[in-house]
C-alpha cells in the first residue's frame, strides 16, 4: 500500500483476469505447474485478499513464526487480515512459479528491503497491494517491479508536481480533465513499479527519472539519471486487473509474453 492509500478504504473490485483454479488457497499440481514462467515471458496473478475464515486460516498454516508476529502487530482485524493473506499467497504463487514447498521457502533482502528466494531456481517475483487488491509478477531471471492503485479522486496535479519530474507534470497537464486521472494514476503505478524493480526502494527519488506519457499513461521510459542506458533496459506495462484500480509491470528487457491470471476465494 503507498503513501496515496492513507486513511482511505474502497469495496473489493472485481478481477478481470481468467480465473486459476477453483476458489482455494491451496493448488492442485496441474495449476501451479501453469504458473512456471518459461523464459521472457512473466506471471501475473491478481488476487483478492478478503479470504473467509477457512481459506485464511489455511494460509496463515504457511507463514513463518516471524511473518505471524508481524501480522499480530496490526491494530485493525481486517489489515491484518488482509496482510495474511497476501503474504500466504505469495508463499502458495512463489512455490508454484519455483517448484518449492510453500511453507518451506525463505527469502533474503537486498540493501532496500526488495526480498529474493534466499535458496532455489532463479525465479525473480514482486507483490503489491492496495485494499483488497494484490498483485504478483514472477519471472525466470529477469528484474520485475510491480504496483496496483485504486483510482479515487485525489489533487493529482498537486502530487504530481511535488513527486514526479516536470516533463511528466506538463504532460499530464495538457491531457483533458477525463483522462488526467486515470494517466496520473499510471504514472504512479510505474513510478512505483520501477524503483522496486531496480531495487531503489524509497530511497530513490521519483523525479530521478521519466516516463514517456500517452494519453493512458507512460510507454516507455525515456531518462533515468542514474543510467543512461536504462531506456534500453526496462519496459513499461501498463495494466487494469481489477475494476476501479490501475496497475503497472517494469520488467527488466523485452517481454515475449505476459501470462495474466486471478485467484479469488469465490467465483468472481
Amino acid at each position: 500500500m503507498s503513501v496515496l492509500d492513507r486513511d482511505l478504504e474502497i469495496p473489493h473490485a472485481r478481477l478481470r483476469w481468467p480465473a486459476l483454479g477453483g476458489p482455494r488457497p491451496i493448488l492442485d499440481a496441474g495449476t501451479a505447474q501453469s504458473l512456471v514462467p518459461a523464459p521472457g515471458e512473466v506471471v501475473l496473478v491478481a488476487c483478492n485478499l478478503d479470504w473467509p475464515p477457512e481459506g485464511l486460516t489455511a494460509l496463515r498454516r504457511l507463514l513463518s513464526a516471524k511473518e505471524q508476529e508481524r501480522a499480530a502487530k496490526f491494530a485493525h482485524a481486517h489489515l491484518r487480515d488482509r496482510w495474511t493473506a497476501g503474504r500466504g499467497l505469495l508463499r502458495v504463487l512463489l512455490g508454484a512459479a519455483a517448484g518449492l514447498e510453500p511453507v518451506a521457502i525463505k527469502f533474503k533482502y537486498a540493501e532496500h528491503g526488495k526480498p529474493s528466494l534466499a535458496a532455489g531456481p532463479d525465479v525473480r517475483f514482486n507483490v503489491s497491494h492496495s485494499h483488497a487488491v494484490g498483485l504478483y509478477a514472477f519471472s525466470s531471471g529477469r528484474e520485475v517491479g510491480v504496483d496496483v492503485e485504486a483510482i479515487r479522486k485525489r489533487n493529482s496535479d498537486g502530487v504530481a508536481n511535488r513527486f514526479f519530474h516536470a516533463n511528466e507534470s506538463a504532460a499530464l497537464a495538457k491531457l483533458p480533465d477525463a483522462q488526467r486521472v486515470e494517466a496520473f494514476f499510471g504514472v504512479w503505478c510505474c513510478k512505483e513499479a520501477f524503483i522496486k524493480a531496480t531495487g531503489a526502494g524509497l530511497s530513490q527519488s521519483l523525479s530521478s527519472f521519466e516516463f514517456e506519457l500517452g494519453p493512458r499513461g507512460p510507454v516507455r521510459l525515456s531518462w533515468f539519471r542514474d543510467d543512461p542506458q536504462a531506456p534500453g533496459r526496462w519496459t513499461v506495462h501498463l495494466l487494469d486487473p481489477a475494476d476501479g484500480v490501475r496497475a503497472a509491470l517494469i520488467a527488466e528487457g523485452e517481454v515475449s509474453r505476459l501470462r495474466c491470471v486471478s485467484l479469488a476465494p469465490s467465483p468472481e
